[in-house]
């Protein structure tokens, strides 16, 4: 009986190490990307959802979404009206092994240009653009291995920014030449 409660405590500790590392590698995304946006004069909204939040409907809500000028003319207080120009889903430790082929699918059908997705229990970093298609394709790496946007060009993220103990939008900063 010991063993199991040991186990299970061991099992909460890493469950709540997971969603403290996501929170902190979402609030540096949300931190960078806005600096990015401001520093760059693209206009438009960037938005942060601190805690994981279902829409209406029962689709779910990304951690960031970036609506460029063109689509925050369009967009009502809670995502109602068209799709959005990027979203950032970082996965938390609850999230199940379908849920990003389906959360692709719903962005995809909802027509978001640019799809990030993080996993930091698998130390992965992804960027996706919907092609004419409607489907996602990846957004190649390179060499070295970087997510680069193609909505907002000219932004990197160096995925060892993602996984560091606090990540620090200001060393993203320095990287784009924005200190």
């Amino acid at each position: 009986m010991g063993a199991d409660l040991t186990q299970a405590g061991d099992a909460e500790g890493a469950v709540a190490a997971l969603e403290e590392e996501r929170a902190r590698i979402t609030a540096f995304l949300a931190a960078a990307l806005r600096g990015w946006i401001n520093h760059q004069k693209l206009g438009g909204v960037l938005l942060h959802a601190p805690e994981p939040m279902q829409r209406e409907g029962g689709r779910r809500e990304p951690d960031v979404v970036y609506l460029g000028p063109a689509t925050v003319q369009h967009w009502g207080v809670r995502f109602e009206h068209g799709p959005a120009d990027l979203v950032v889903e970082v996965v938390g430790p609850g999230s199940q092994a379908g849920d990003r082929q389906e959360k692709l699918r719903e962005y995809a059908l909802e027509e978001v240009a640019e799809c990030w997705w993080v996993d930091p229990a698998r130390r992965t970093a992804e960027v996706h653009t919907l092609a004419a298609s409607g489907a996602y394709e990846p957004v190649p790496a390179g060499d070295p291995p970087r997510m680069r946007s193609v909505v907002l060009p000219g932004i990197w993220i160096d995925p060892a920014w993602l996984w560091a103990e606090l990540p620090d939008e200001a060393k993203a900063f320095e990287a784009w030449g924005l200190a």
